[in-house]
């Protein structure tokens, strides 16, 4: 997520002094605050349940409750919500390139592995938790 903020800068400081448009900062206030929710809410759930936060970690059982109702990986989407509710309130809508590079990247290097190894752990009961819902949100 660092290099994805670091890589915002050099439009960030070519649109300086930042005048970002009342739209720009309801979107970019509501995704920040979307992305710290998810981040807490969904961390709470692990240490509730005795899961490791890191990927790959310690994983005795599957975490189905709080914000994993809705997604398999609200952290994930958290972080992407972070990243692009920075380029809006830094007035550089350019910058969601990042988040969407960001996402691709968290999707084929953490996303689909971690399901590999859940799958591998949980069998069934993974996969039907999976078809409940989407990898990001929902259905997506």
């Amino acid at each position: 997520m660092l290099i994805a903020f670091v890589l915002q800068i050099p439009l960030a400081i070519h649109g300086w002094p930042w005048r970002p448009s009342v739209i720009q900062i309801l979107c970019g206030g509501l995704l920040l605050a979307a992305g710290s929710v998810l981040n807490l809410w969904a961390s709470g759930r692990f240490t509730q349940h005795d899961v490791g936060i890191c990927p790959f970690s310690h994983v005795p059982r599957l975490v189905e409750d709080g914000p994993y109702r809705f997604s398999r990986n609200p952290m994930y989407l958290g972080m992407v919500f972070l990243v692009a509710g920075t380029s809006l309130l830094t007035a550089c809508p350019w910058n969601l390139w990042t988040a969407i590079v960001y996402a691709i990247w968290l999707h084929l290097r953490f996303i689909l592995p971690e399901e590999r190894f859940l799958a591998g752990l949980f069998g069934e009961a993974y996969a039907a938790y999976a078809r409940g819902r989407g990898r990001w949100f929902m259905w997506l």
